[in-house]
């Protein structure tokens, strides 16, 4: 494991300039070099969400489409890597929306890593039980550059750009601490850390830690045990101003129970988009790995998490 170095060496004006403009508003004049400030302290303005419903539908393929774990890397297209070469070879693709797996380990450091896969990294114990030490220097299936928290830090700074969804696998709120702590609570960074948040509970631990604004409510990790209706999710977003909500990507059957419906992956439905729409929140679904899917969902404007092949960007 090493942590990322390096500028983005894509960064033309015109692409800085369209994409802080798409993002949020920001006068040309303030995004005339990639020396534009950074934080709401110097630019004198607030840093611009990435969830906006008006910046996502003018710009649908860049922020519609979510880089599951970083999206597929190399000429096997290996999947679940949540490592610096998805990230790279995906953000030269043209994405700027990644979801990143994270788990925290024994002494408390942030490890981007989906559960379950510590022999990918050669590891012999759980990732709850393992320390820095043991990560020091891993690599993915033996090829592939492993991140720390620190490191994932490192590459918002250079890819003013990017955002990155973080879906952690225990720990939430201690994870978002330890990233606003990497970040020395620069806002042009920590706003584009989205956590998925369950509920307005850990919604309000989060806010503990920062005033969030970007987040994503993630149905799933509710609906097992059959909790957040579609209306209670309505009322959410009404309540807390929540941006975007995520949600399996079969059609819900309302001849079964919430956590029968988890079980067989449904929850979507066009009528509960529209709902949560007129509420104000982006609509994301998970996860889209084929052609068809990835053009209907494109067609009913609902953004979805992919492993690949990522159709609507591909040749």
């Amino acid at each position: 494991m090493v942590r990322a170095k390096g500028r983005d060496s894509r960064g033309s004006l015109a692409a800085v300039i369209l994409g802080l403009l798409i993002l949020g508003n920001v006068s040309p004049l303030a995004a005339r070099s990639d020396a534009a400030p950074r934080t709401m302290s110097d630019a004198g303005v607030e840093v611009p969400p990435v969830l906006r419903q008006a910046a996502f539908a003018a710009a649908y393929d860049r922020f519609g489409v979510v880089a599951h774990a970083f999206g597929p890397v190399g000429p096997q297209r290996w999947r679940y890597t949540n490592t610096l070469e998805a990230f790279q070879e995906n953000y030269q693709r043209g994405f700027r929306v990644f979801e990143v797996d994270l788990v925290r380990l024994a002494d408390g450091t942030v490890f981007a890593a989906h559960n379950g896969l510590e022999a990918r990294y050669g590891l012999s114990k759980s990732f709850r039980d393992a320390t820095r030490a043991d990560i020091e220097g891993v690599k993915y299936g033996g090829r592939y550059t492993a991140l720390d928290g620190a490191a994932l830090v490192e590459l918002l700074r250079d890819h003013r750009g990017a955002f990155f969804i973080a879906d952690a696998k225990w720990d939430a709120v201690e994870i978002f601490r330890t990233m606003v702590d990497h970040a020395g609570g620069d806002p042009w960074v920590v706003d584009r850390i989205v956590p998925h948040v369950a509920d307005q509970a850990e919604l309000d631990a989060f806010r503990a830690v920062w005033p969030l604004r970007n987040y994503v409510l993630a149905l799933y990790r509710t609906q097992w045990r059959s909790e957040m209706s579609d209306s209670e999710a309505v009322e959410f977003v009404r309540r807390n101003g929540t941006p975007a909500v995520m949600m399996w990507r079969k059609t819900y059957d309302p001849s079964l129970s919430l956590a029968q419906n988890h079980i067989e992956r449904r929850r979507f439905s066009e009528r509960f988009r529209d709902d949560l729409w007129a509420a104000g929140a982006i609509v994301y679904v998970h996860t889209v790995n084929t052609r068809a899917d990835a053009a209907r969902f494109k067609q009913m404007r609902v953004g979805f998490y992919s492993d690949g092949p990522f159709p609507l960007l591909d040749p």
